[in-house]
C-alpha cells in the first residue's frame, strides 16, 4: 500500500493526508475502476485490516464497470473479469465504449 501512495503522490493525485487533488476545473484526476463493488467491499477492506491499514480516503468512491456494460450492452456480464471487447460485440450507439482519464 505503501508504493501505491507514494505513486500516487508521485503523479500529483493525492495530497500527504492521502485526499484526492482536485484539477483546475474542480474535478479530480484519477478514479478508482473495479468489475464489481465487491473489489472494494468485500476484498479491499479485509485485507487492509488484516495489514492494519486504514482506508485512503479516495476508496470511498469508485467506477463500477459492471453497471458500465449493462447500461452500454443492454445485458448483464456475466463472469468474474471484464470480457474482452470483440468485433462480435456491437456497438451501435454514438456513445464511447468507455473513457478512463488520467491527468498529471
Amino acid at each position: 500500500m505503501r508504493l501505491h501512495l507514494d505513486w500516487l503522490k508521485s503523479h500529483g493525485l493525492i495530497d500527504d493526508q492521502g485526499q484526492m487533488i482536485q484539477s483546475e476545473e474542480g474535478g479530480y484526476s484519477f478514479a478508482i475502476v473495479t468489475w464489481s463493488d465487491a473489489d472494494v467491499m468485500s476484498a479491499l477492506q479485509p485485507q487492509l485490516e488484516r495489514l492494519a491499514l486504514p482506508r485512503p480516503p479516495y476508496f470511498d468512491k469508485w467506477i463500477n464497470l459492471k453497471l458500465s456494460y449493462k447500461s452500454h450492452f443492454r445485458r448483464e456480464p456475466s463472469g468474474d473479469h471484464p470480457p474482452e471487447i470483440s468485433p462480435e460485440i456491437s456497438h451501435d450507439t454514438n456513445e464511447p465504449l468507455l473513457m478512463i482519464l488520467y491527468s498529471t
